[in-house]
């Protein structure tokens, strides 16, 4: 529903219904129910233009899904964490938050999505001129698909 409200640019109903389901998800006692109420607000706030809102909102519902255990779930708000500080043009923070992402695909096995991480850090790092570092994290990329 909230996304259907943002579609048709009624942004503040959008936020309200995603922070309703987040109130709701609270009162389930259930923290990886709660963390993806929390996901969504974020999501519903960054399509609605408040990137502020959406990255205090993602990196509670990190916290969250850390408390929950829920490794995918922690993986995919660091994606949009970095998304944000990307738009932003933070790259330090987003450089930051790659290496985090990069390090739970490490620990959970997860070569491919380890490889995009890396692959994602060599880009922040050649729009700052990094170019030795980049070439670095890409092949680690490349050695982990060998």
């Amino acid at each position: 529903v909230a996304f259907q409200q943002v579609t048709l640019e009624q942004f503040d109903q959008a936020v309200q219904t995603a922070e309703e389901a987040l109130d709701l998800a609270r009162g389930s006692g259930d923290k990886r129910t709660e963390a993806m109420a929390m996901q969504l607000l974020g999501e519903v706030s960054r399509s609605c233009g408040q990137a502020e809102e959406a990255l205090d909102a993602f990196l509670h519902a990190r916290t969250l899904f850390q408390e929950a255990c829920d490794v995918p779930g922690e993986a995919t708000v660091l994606e949009l964490v970095v998304d944000i500080h990307k738009n932003q043009n933070q790259d330090t923070k987003a450089q930051q938050s790659l290496d985090e992402q990069q390090r739970i695909y490490h620990q959970a096995g997860w070569t491919e999505k380890e490889a995009q991480a890396l692959l994602s850090m060599a880009k922040v790092l050649i729009k700052n001129r990094g170019t030795i570092r980049a070439v670095e994290k890409a092949r680690e990329a490349i050695a982990l698909f060998r």
